[in-house]
C-alpha cells in the first residue's frame, strides 16, 4: 500500500486494512483509493465505507471487481491531476503503473508488474515454484501473455528514478537503470 498526501487529497494506492488507523488519520482522511489491478482491490471497500473515499480503477475492471468504482480511467489518463496511467496489457487484468512527478524526478508506482523480493519474503511455500524470484524482477513469466512483454518494454519509454512496489523494497534512486537489463532480457 502507498499513501500520497497533497494539499487537497489523501490517496491510498492498492490499500490493505490497517489494524490501527490513528497514524493514517494523523496524516489525513483518505479521499481516494486507486486500484492498480484486479489482484489489488484488497480493502478498498473498507476505506470507502469508513471515510467516503472515492474509488478509482482501470475501465477493464468495470464488471470484474466487487467494489463500486467512482472514477474509471483508461491508459494515458492523467488521474486526479497527479498520475499518468500506464496500461500493462498482457499482464494481470487492469494492471496499471502510475507515473508520479516528485518535482525534480518521477516515481513509478506499480502493483504486480514488478517485485523486489528478498529471501525473507519467501514465506509462502511454492513461491519459487510458480516463478517468483529474489531481487528486482517482473511478475512470474508463467502469468505474462505475449502482449505483456511489450508492456514491460514500453515502461522504458518513461522517465523515472524511483520505483515504488506493492511487493518488496522500494528502489529510491536509479530504478530505471536497474530495471533496464531485466526488461530487455524478457
Amino acid at each position: 500500500m502507498h499513501l500520497i498526501k497533497t494539499n487537497d487529497a489523501t490517496i491510498l494506492i492498492d490499500p490493505f486494512r490497517l489494524s490501527e488507523l490513528s497514524s493514517l488519520e494523523a496524516i489525513g482522511t483518505p479521499t481516494h483509493v486507486i486500484i492498480c489491478g484486479n489482484n489489488h482491490v484488497r480493502d478498498a471497500a473498507f476505506y470507502r465505507k469508513r471515510y467516503g473515499a472515492r474509488i478509482c480503477a482501470h475501465r477493464d475492471l468495470m464488471s470484474k471487481i466487487d467494489v463500486s468504482v467512482d472514477i474509471f480511467f483508461v491508459p494515458g489518463d492523467m488521474l486526479l491531476g497527479l498520475f499518468q496511467t500506464i496500461d500493462m496489457p498482457g499482464t494481470f487484468l487492469g494492471e496499471t503503473a502510475l507515473l508520479y512527478n516528485l518535482g525534480e524526478r518521477n516515481a513509478l508506482i506499480v502493483g504486480d508488474a514488478f517485485f523486489n523480493l528478498q529471501r525473507e519474503d519467501f514465506i509462502v511455500p511454492g513461491m519459487k515454484l510458480v516463478g517468483f524470484r529474489e531481487k528486482l524482477n517482473t511478475m512470474p513469466h508463467a502469468f505474462i501473455k505475449k502482449r505483456g512483454f511489450d508492456s514491460y518494454r514500453k515502461i522504458l519509454d518513461y522517465e523515472f528514478d524511483t520505483l515504488l512496489l506493492s511487493h518488496g523494497a522500494p528502489i529510491l534512486t536509479g530504478a530505471k537503470e536497474r530495471g533496464r537489463d531485466l526488461v530487455l532480457s524478457l
